[in-house]
């Protein structure tokens, strides 16, 4: 398997996958409370394997794991592997890796087949080809300023147009691509 990105540091940070609410008497007998999905995909940029990682955790009342840092302390409580086809009905989804026992696993599982059935592949599938591009027109620009530094040593400023041809300036474009 290809290592995985999140979704959120390549793509929009604030377009995020729905949270679902448990009940205390849910159908999946699991511990109530709001449960967040993180995707992650393959930057891979010749790679179409159409794979992808959800991590699940579990937050508090008055907590958001998408305006927290994720830490070991602050681990999944499952985490689920998943794939498809060009069929959306071709979903393969299964653990990749738990915290938790064999019985809730299936159960968080479960939860998310549900989930995928409902309204997530559609999600997914989408949030993938959005994850590809945004690899592809980095790369673009990238590749654009590399040319640009090997044809001129001079530094490019902040308020410069900047270099990959986007008509934007430097500041607003690829400054945080010099970090890669």
């Amino acid at each position: 398997m290809c290592a995985m990105t999140l979704y959120n540091e390549i793509c929009d940070p604030s377009d995020n996958l729905p949270s679902v609410k448990l009940p205390s008497n849910n159908q999946y007998k699991l511990p109530r409370g709001t449960y967040v999905f993180v995707d992650l995909y393959c930057p891979a940029l010749n790679c179409n394997c159409k794979n992808g990682i959800v991590d699940i955790y579990k937050i508090g009342k008055n907590s958001d794991v998408y305006n927290q840092k994720i830490t070991l302390k602050n681990r999944p409580q499952v985490t689920l592997k998943f794939s498809w086809k060009k069929n959306p009905n071709s979903w393969k989804i299964e653990v990749y890796s738990s915290h938790q026992s064999f019985d809730k696993t299936q159960k968080f599982l479960a939860l998310f087949n549900q989930l995928v059935k409902d309204s997530f592949a559609e999600k997914l599938t989408s949030r993938y080809s959005r994850f590809k591009q945004t690899i592809k027109e980095n790369a673009r620009r990238l590749d654009a300023m590399i040319e640009h530094n090997m044809e001129t040593s001079e530094k490019i400023g902040r308020n410069d147009m900047c270099p990959c041809g986007s008509g934007k300036k430097y500041k607003k474009c690829c400054i945080n691509l010099d970090n890669i």
